[in-house]
């Protein structure tokens, strides 16, 4: 059903499955995540290399290779740091504050209120509404706020606690992408889910292949 949808997607036809997993492989969440990793523990790499690639951090493949050339040893964080010392109004140093500003504010909020405020001042809700695909992804954005809302409900607080919980979720793999559907769509199902009787035409796809009686 996945590769059915991502053809479908490259066709420009819209399209709807009831798909299981592949939430956490879809870049807003994976950048948002990667951006609360950060303000959380700002000595991940990864994390790092991830936001500062995206429109968050808005450096460029030249910029990230100017900065490690200046500072070859250390973590992708020294050279941020690095770079801040020697200009102190340059990219790497507002930057920087940003994320201190963020830091500091996660202390004080919800993660609801954190994710709300995060999406509203790096405008990523509305840069993914304008993508392909843009309201799937603000549903996979609202499915993450919702996560974070159940998790303050628990009575629990802390970024570093709702990370875990979704790292919790993630590793459970029953977490699937939020599911948007509208009238006029590809709709692609299981031969068990569906009798298809209720659309005017359907494709029995992959019959190519003996029937798999195991």
């Amino acid at each position: 059903a996945r590769v059915f949808a991502r053809t479908l997607a490259l066709s420009n036809i819209p399209c709807f499955a009831q798909l299981t997993g592949g939430y956490f492989e879809s870049v807003e969440v994976m950048v948002l995540l990667n951006l609360l990793r950060v303000i959380d523990n700002r000595r991940q790499d990864i994390p790092l290399l991830s936001v500062l690639r995206s429109s968050v951090g808005g450096f460029s493949h030249e910029e990230l290779i100017d900065l490690r050339s200046r500072c070859p040893k250390g973590e992708l964080l020294d050279c941020l740091l690095f770079a801040a010392a020697a200009e102190p109004d340059g990219k790497a140093a507002r930057f920087l504050d940003r994320i201190e500003g963020w830091r500091k504010e996660s202390m004080i909020r919800s993660v609801e209120e954190l994710l709300s405020m995060l999406l509203d001042e790096t405008e990523l809700y509305v840069e993914m509404g304008a993508m392909p695909g843009g309201a799937q992804r603000q549903a996979n954005l609202d499915a993450l706020i919702s996560k974070a809302r159940d998790y303050d409900e628990t009575g629990s607080f802390g970024l570093h606690g709702f990370l875990k919980y979704m790292d919790d979720a993630r590793d459970s793999a029953k977490l699937g992408s939020a599911q948007t559907v509208q009238s006029d769509v590809v709709r692609i199902l299981s031969v068990h889910k569906s009798k298809g009787l209720e659309f005017p035409v359907v494709f029995l796809c992959d019959l190519n292949h003996q029937f798999n009686k195991s």
